[in-house]
């Protein structure tokens, strides 16, 4: 017989009393989003302001934030920390940064509500979050929201360009090569050409450690930069001064001045 106290869990449907469920172990009363500060609903598996999962944080020595650490050192051995940094924060003209998803965001501007969001633009939104928090130095953060990034654009349906570039870049920010050269793959396959491509191109060439691919990418990149910004692709737009800034990388790194795209070394 059930206590005159029980509930029901709203999570498993289990009777249940006390501040936990003892079948499910969801919270049986509305608490604060450790992220955002928002009030939750009992027994809820995501906050519905901020998005953020209620589980477990991994831990500051867990294998995300290792990794990201070595992807950090990687890009820095190589002399590109700059034109890194921009391509994983997604600066540049056209869209407007994305606020922070799922935590008091950057700066003290509140954490956006996400529930009305479209799928893309909760993913848009929590690569952004990822993205910023990497540049910004925190590696614990960026643990946690990592993989609920990954999982968001892979929950979008078919990916354009600049989905792919985003999750790429979030691949190699994870240290994982393969599915980095899977998302460069397809989009070689179906945007030839296309300057994400030769940008994720040059960024799994970098993490490998192959000079002879960077150097390649960095060509590439030059040879095409002008005719493909001619075709005034939104997402071009929308990614003006990682474009700048990485042109002049690979003007600098192969001894060619601005503008001098015909001359080979």
């Amino acid at each position: 017989m059930e206590s005159p106290d029980s509930i029901t869990c709203t999570r498993c449907g289990s009777p249940a009393s006390g501040r936990f469920c003892n079948n499910c172990g969801a919270p049986l009363t509305a608490a604060p989003c450790r992220h955002c500060g928002a009030q939750l609903s009992p027994g809820g598996r995501f906050c519905h302001l901020c998005g953020a999962p209620l589980g477990r944080v991994p831990s500051a020595g867990g294998r995300w934030t290792q990794t990201a650490g070595w992807i950090v050192a990687a890009v820095a051995s190589v002399g590109l920390f700059v034109v890194v940094a921009l391509q994983l924060t997604g600066g540049g003209g056209g869209r407007p940064p994305a606020a922070a998803a799922g935590g008091p965001a950057l700066g003290g501007r509140p954490a956006p509500d996400i529930s009305n969001l479209s799928p893309r633009e909760r993913a848009d939104r929590l690569f952004d979050r990822v993205m910023r928090l990497n540049e910004a130095g925190r590696g614990d953060s960026v643990a946690f929201f990592l993989p609920m990034a990954r999982q968001a654009y892979a929950l979008i349906g078919p990916l354009d360009a600049d989905a792919r570039y985003h999750l790429g870049l979030m691949d190699a920010l994870a240290g994982d090569t393969a599915a980095l050269g899977a998302q460069l793959d397809s989009l070689r396959r179906e945007e030839p050409g296309h300057l994400f491509g030769t940008m994720l191109a040059y960024t799994k060439a970098s993490l490998e450690g192959d000079t002879a691919g960077v150097r390649a990418a960095y060509q590439e990149f030059l040879d095409r930069v002008d005719t493909e910004r001619a075709t005034s692709r939104e997402e071009y737009s929308m990614h003006t001064r990682v474009l700048d800034a990485f042109q002049a990388d690979a003007q600098a790194a192969l001894g060619r001045g601005p503008g001098s795209t015909a001359s080979r070394p």
